[in-house]
């Protein structure tokens, strides 16, 4: 039997060919099905996890309480540390974390013999002091990690705002200590990369806002934490220290737990936790939510488009065995004639179609594989693997299976026939059956229409998945039948004008069996190839469109800089054409609503602009950088400055400064403080060696200041006091600030930062009036006046 069934393929090669290449795109797309849902829902955890915020991707647990040698086991606050990210992982009782603890005391830190809880005190900042395990690895450090219980280590942040270096001393504050703690800086740290999980999975480390009220000089956080060796918490301070255990969530928790796993050890990690009393906070949540809805997208989709692959590939192999089975007829027959029993029937006709199936299948399993892993990759967790690649010979079984049903149903009819049925070439008659079946068909798709425009919800909503092939197939269906009721009108017309070809052609179509379902086959899968088309398209679409919104260009990288002048400088520097980069600076000033700040010149060739964003990009970039007079450079080592003091209120105790701030090519804050300022007119210098050298420096402000007669704190001078500026010069005697540009009140402007300004400013016929405005309410004022220079926003 097997001889026969391998002649009747070498007889048949062609429709043998049809069967094996059909049967293989059904058994590779049943096969690709399941690598490529569970390759994708890791790549999809991991892309989540890898993109979410530190604050999307982490927990922590918090405790309070004394640290000492008696309530600790081992006697130190390392010892409490490392019981609590034991007791906190025991908790959690998931992998997939790397931990990390702290243990810190809020407060106010001033610099020298400066108290931190002095009103008016200018250099203090709120850092906490903390200990954060193996911190000095994770760092960059100006001199050494503290060791001893009064030694600690500061910000460069820090260190620069309150003007310390290592060897000078702090004074640490706290509500709850009976005294102020004395400290000294033994080095100055600089996080290797601020971002790290690291430094930004708590805020007690790192800044990442302005201090409330902060005075104008201060544009970047300030806070940051002073770090303590474990000495000076093991000496028993005599308030409740907090101690907090990070756990920042690896890709590898959401590619080996399930995310309904997480979110329900989440929950009741949280009950237990406050059962050992710790605090336990985490807005995993929002990670956990994104990888389910995508989980759920693609093991609903990918299933779905390949099983409609799959049914139209059965449909094809339907009508391809069928068709082939017309030309088997007579053999069939002739088989029948000479007395072979039902079943050798059915194993030679059969045999025909399964040979091909079967060899398709085998080809078509490694076939698939390829295609889901060139696209996904490989799958890395060993069970996941597992059950893809039984999942993916299920489906393989399955594609055979249907496509070998497919197969006997349209040999069916002609084993069933007679002998003289099966030696008569005739048509067969249409039955009533399939018609109704189209009909079920179409009133199907009607249906999951219907539920697209009307009633689907959510992401999946019963007929609404398959609505696409249902809808083709449907209008395929209708198209078929038009096209052989049309092809059978236009007989008549060929033959009365005398046109045989298109006469012989319509009757062909017309009356030739099954060329309706055909039409049907090639129309749906015309109609699902450009569906798959549309959808790719529109997915990618989306994708750039989401990260035109996210990024805002082509890519984005992170550079550390001292400030914002030298980021422009830096950048300008390596594309000086203005082409390809542009600096960005996320604002701290604005509360919660952030703003960026830009190279605004740059932003219409760099920045990637929406037609939804409203005015074009270059029409933008006008109106944030409008016209304005040029920056005021100076390139001198020595300033002198022409003014007229009077002091309209007398107060014998208090001293009054005038300040010049520049700012040096690096942006750095380089003032000169000229006084005590006598009544009357008078010219004073001041030495500022920063801005000797071409390019000089940039004028940022004047301010008048204040002080007591120790003149240990300055802040912004009280009323009773108005400065007249006639004119800045350099050593060389070339004017700085002329009458007339300090005359033109155009080109000055007081601060917008969010304090009330200090001074009213007047234009007078030798140069340009400063008078203290009347005290303001509610904390620190401005106490400058600013060139008006273009803000890059």
């Amino acid at each position: 039997m097997l001889t026969l069934v391998l002649a009747a393929l070498r007889a048949r090669r062609a429709q043998a060919l049809t069967l094996l290449l059909l049967s293989t795109l059904a058994a590779a797309g049943a096969a690709a099905s399941p690598w490529y849902v569970l390759a994708s829902t890791e790549r999809m955890a991991t892309r989540h996890v890898e993109s979410a915020s530190i604050q999307e991707r982490s927990l922590e647990t918090i405790g309070k309480g004394p640290v000492d040698g008696g309530s600790v086991k081992g006697g130190s606050v390392e010892a409490q540390l490392a019981a609590e990210a034991k007791q906190t992982q025991r908790i959690v009782g998931l992998s997939g974390f790397t931990t990390y603890t702290e243990a810190y005391l809020a407060g106010q830190v001033g610099a020298g013999g400066v108290q931190p809880t002095d009103p008016g005190a200018a250099r203090t900042s709120d850092s906490p002091l903390a200990l954060r395990t193996d911190a000095c690895s994770h760092a960059t450090i100006e001199g050494r990690c503290p060791g001893a219980a009064d030694e600690v280590m500061v910000s460069y942040r820090t260190a620069r705002w309150l003007r310390v270096k290592p060897g000078d001393a702090l004074t640490f504050a706290n509500s709850g200590l009976p005294r102020p703690i004395q400290l000294r800086v033994v080095g100055v740290y600089r996080p290797d990369d601020p971002n790290d999980p690291f430094w930004s999975s708590t805020d007690q480390l790192v800044a990442k806002s302005l201090p409330s009220s902060a005075a104008p000089e201060i544009t970047e956080p300030v806070d940051d934490a002073l770090l303590a060796a474990p000495a000076l918490f093991d000496k028993g301070l005599p308030v409740p220290i907090r101690t907090i255990v990070d756990m920042v969530a690896e890709p590898s928790l959401l590619v080996d737990h399930a995310p309904e796993e997480v979110r329900s050890r989440l929950s009741a990690a949280t009950v237990e936790a406050g059962n050992n009393r710790l605090t336990l906070n985490t807005q995993l949540g929002a990670t956990l939510d994104k990888v389910e809805r995508d989980r759920r997208l693609v093991s609903l989709g990918v299933p779905v488009g390949a099983f409609q692959l799959l049914v139209l590939c059965w449909f094809a192999l339907y009508l391809a065995v069928k068709y082939t089975g017309e030309e088997r007829r007579p053999d069939i027959g002739l088989v029948k004639l000479r007395g072979a029993t039902r079943a050798r029937s059915w194993t030679l006709v059969s045999g025909q179609s399964a040979l091909p199936m079967l060899a398709g299948a085998l080809l078509g399993l490694p076939i698939g594989y390829a295609a889901a892993t060139a696209v996904t990759g490989a799958i890395r967790n060993a069970s996941v693997n597992e059950q893809a690649a039984a999942l993916s010979g299920g489906a393989v079984a399955v594609a055979v299976l249907g496509a070998l049903l497919a197969a006997l149903l349209a040999e069916r009819r002609s084993l069933s026939s007679s002998v003289s049925e099966l030696l008569r070439q005739g048509s067969a008659r249409s039955r009533l059956w399939r018609d109704l079946f189209d009909l079920v068909l179409v009133a199907l798709a009607a249906a999951a229409v219907y539920q697209v425009k009307h009633r689907a919800s959510g992401d999946a909503a019963g007929l609404a998945l398959l609505a696409p092939g249902l809808a083709a197939l449907a209008f395929a269906l209708v198209a078929a039948r038009l096209i052989t009721f049309t092809a059978g009108r236009m007989v008549e017309g060929a033959l009365r004008h005398g046109r045989p070809a298109r006469a012989l052609s319509a009757i062909y179509l017309a009356r030739r069996p099954g060329v309706h379902r055909l039409a049907a086959l090639m129309i749906v899968t015309v109609a699902l190839l450009c569906t798959s088309a549309l959808t790719w398209n529109h997915g990618r679409n989306e994708g750039r469109a989401r990260a035109e919104l996210e990024v805002g260009t082509d890519r984005v990288l992170s550079v550390r800089a001292e400030n914002r002048l030298a980021l422009l400088n830096a950048v300008r520097a390596v594309d000086p054409r203005g082409e390809h980069a542009m600096a960005a600076v996320e604002s701290l000033r604005s509360g919660s609503d952030r703003v960026l700040l830009v190279d605004s010149p740059r932003l219409a060739k760099v920045a990637t602009w929406r037609p939804e964003y409203g005015p074009g990009a270059a029409e933008t970039a006008a109106l944030l950088h409008p016209d304005a007079p040029a920056p005021i450079y100076f390139t001198a080592g020595e300033l002198a400055l022409d003014f007229t003091n009077h002091y309209s209120v007398n107060d014998p105790s208090r001293v009054v400064y005038l300040d010049v701030v520049f700012a040096d090519p690096k942006g750095t804050r380089v003032g000169a403080r000229l006084g005590p300022l006598a009544e009357g007119r008078q010219t004073l210098r001041a030495a500022v060696p920063g801005c000797a050298n071409a390019p000089g420096c940039r004028l940022s402000s004047l301010q008048i200041m204040q002080s007591t007669l120790e003149q240990k704190v300055f802040f912004a001078a009280r009323p009773g006091v108005e400065v007249t500026v006639h004119a800045m010069t350099g050593d060389d005697g070339r004017p700085v600030l002329s009458k007339e540009m300090l005359a033109d009140r155009t080109r000055w402007r007081l601060g917008v930062n969010g304090n009330p300004p200090n001074l009213i400013v007047t234009p007078v016929a030798d140069g340009m009036r400063l008078m203290v405005a009347p005290i303001h309410s509610g904390g620190a004022v401005d106490p400058g006046v600013y060139p008006w220079t273009p803000r890059r926003r």
